[in-house]
């Protein structure tokens, strides 16, 4: 492997080039996706960013490429977000998150990138991290790993003590204020968990698809999605919910007076794509913040272990900021991190 693809995701992820080199006559391959439906339901926080980009698309050029079947455009007229998921399991919990990084927000001239913002700010952060305690950047973040103290995640291939784990972890979670404000989506569910005939991990995306759908309806905005590696049924439902993905309403009812409605991602581009996480630090991103939320949750169930009771890692979630937390994804339950818990009394068919 040469020295260039060897480089760490801070400093130059895969497929980085789809982004930062997007002209008009490169859309092929993102697929179509229809106009948002509407679901009555309340209100969302919606980031809004305003950024000088060194390019710019025609708006024609955008439609024509990346959305030919495009109806309606009046409904991606704020923009394209790119939703990063990844989740953190044990033998008790499943936790997932996504986190939605703007890529394009639509101007009256026609869009401009700004996906550049954040992958910079991405990269700052590492590197100021690297700078504090000698943190590699050449490493992937995993939570289970760095919290443990195993990993070897000091520079020269080296270890840090829990303490030092402890520390870094926080400054990591609280270090994501630079995400747009209300980006980050948790699920947490169980292995017995189910939600419209699927079950365990299945069921945790099911319900967090519907978040994503929900919130990016709401803001108006086109969704794309991107993957670990090593769980082809993730793309399997992510397809299947281009066309059916039935959800209940808080209300009881829909106008139509049933309680089920099919919701399903006509807002996001059809196929979900896959990326190591190693060259992505949005995915790893997405992996500290669901195993904070999987330890906050084994936390209020007092299922944490002796050392995690000590080092207090449920409460490593409070670290990250709130303007970044989706708090409207799980209102209906009352949960002040956002968490949705698709769990014990928490209903588990209704959408936000």
């Amino acid at each position: 492997m040469g020295a260039r693809a060897a480089r760490s995701a801070d400093y130059e992820p895969e497929g980085v080039g789809d982004v930062r080199g997007f002209t008009g006559n490169g859309g092929a391959g993102f697929g179509g996706a229809g106009g948002a439906a509407g679901e009555g339901a309340g209100d969302e926080t919606c980031g809004g960013e305003s950024f000088d980009c060194s390019k710019a698309l025609p708006r024609n050029i955008l439609y024509g490429n990346i959305f030919p079947n495009m109806t309606n455009l009046v409904d991606v007229q704020s923009g394209i977000d790119i939703f990063y998921i990844d989740e953190s399991c044990d033998k008790d919990f499943y936790a997932m998150t996504a986190i939605a990084i703007p890529f394009v927000r639509f101007t009256e001239s026609g869009c401009q990138i700004v996906w550049n913002h954040y992958f910079e700010s991405a990269q700052r952060l590492r590197k100021d991290m690297r700078l504090r305690y000698d943190l590699s950047t050449q490493k992937e973040l995993k939570g289970s790993l760095l919290l443990s103290g195993h990993g070897n995640y000091k520079i020269r291939n080296q270890g840090f003590t829990k303490a030092q784990a402890v520390q870094i972890y926080k400054d990591l979670l609280s270090g994501l204020s630079f995400l747009p404000a209300s980006s980050v989506i948790s699920v947490v569910g169980t292995a017995s968990t189910q939600l419209y005939g699927y079950k365990s991990l299945l069921a945790v995306l099911y319900a967090l698809l519907q978040r994503m759908r929900r919130t990016c309806r709401t803001c108006q905005r086109v969704g794309m999605v991107f993957f670990d590696e090593g769980h082809n049924e993730y793309r399997k439902l992510y397809r299947q919910s281009q066309k059916y993905l039935p959800t209940g309403s808080n209300l009881g009812t829909w106008e139509t007076g049933r309680r089920i409605k099919n919701l399903h991602l006509d807002n996001f581009v059809k196929d979900g794509n896959i990326k190591d996480s190693k060259q992505s630090s949005f995915i790893q991103f997405a992996d500290l913040v669901s195993f904070a939320a999987l330890l906050e949750t084994r936390s209020k169930m007092d299922v944490l272990t002796q050392w995690q009771k000590q080092i207090q890692a449920g409460d490593l979630y409070l670290q990250i900021p709130s303007s970044v937390l989706n708090l409207q994804a799980a209102r209906a339950q009352g949960h002040s991190q956002g968490i949705l818990k698709l769990y014990g009394k928490h209903p588990q068919h209704k959408i936000v």
